[in-house]
């Protein structure tokens, strides 16, 4: 067993995300497989319990898609602890909501990030509609309209038009 601290300049919801982020850089350095975390409630535990799950999904992004040696990710499993340091009560039930909320927004995150990324070959505005609706597609009551260059044209989108025009 080996304990790490990282230190937080606060217990803001930004500071606690970026001491999770930087918690989870400092773990992989050291190639464990697994690490256990304690909360600190404060506020509102359930805010930064999210801001704490943040950091570790945020963190743990790279964009690697053109790399040729992918680096190699050991940590697999992260263990937040609900028994809160200041001894304040949080559910389960509220925990696991709040931990889905925070996959759901980091995983949108994260894919934006690697579409940004992306060279304008590998994103054209095909495979960006495809991957809108395949996305729309898992997500219960959301639906992705597609518009083709007509329609563009008729509602005078010229500048999104113009930046289509360098991928096709």
């Amino acid at each position: 067993t080996h304990r790490f601290y990282i230190g937080v300049a606060s217990l803001e919801y930004d500071d606690i995300r970026l001491a999770a982020s930087n918690a989870l850089k400092a773990i992989g350095e050291k190639n464990y497989k697994s690490a256990k975390i304690g909360t600190y409630i404060h506020k509102c535990g359930v805010f930064s319990l999210q801001a704490m799950s943040e950091g570790f999904l945020l963190g743990n992004y790279k964009f690697e898609k053109y790399k040729n040696k992918k680096s190699e990710q050991k940590l697999s499993k992260v263990i937040i602890c609900l028994d809160d340091y200041d001894n304040k009560e949080l559910s389960l039930e509220h925990a696991q909501k709040y931990l889905a909320n925070s996959v759901i927004l980091c995983e949108a995150t994260n894919l934006t990030k690697q579409t940004v990324n992306s060279t304008p070959d590998d994103i054209t505005p095909k495979k960006f509609a495809k991957l809108s609706i395949d996305v729309a597609d898992k997500i219960p009551d959301l639906t992705c309209d597609v518009y083709d260059e007509r329609f563009l044209k008729k509602h005078k989108m010229g500048a999104f038009l113009a930046v289509t025009r360098a991928n096709k």
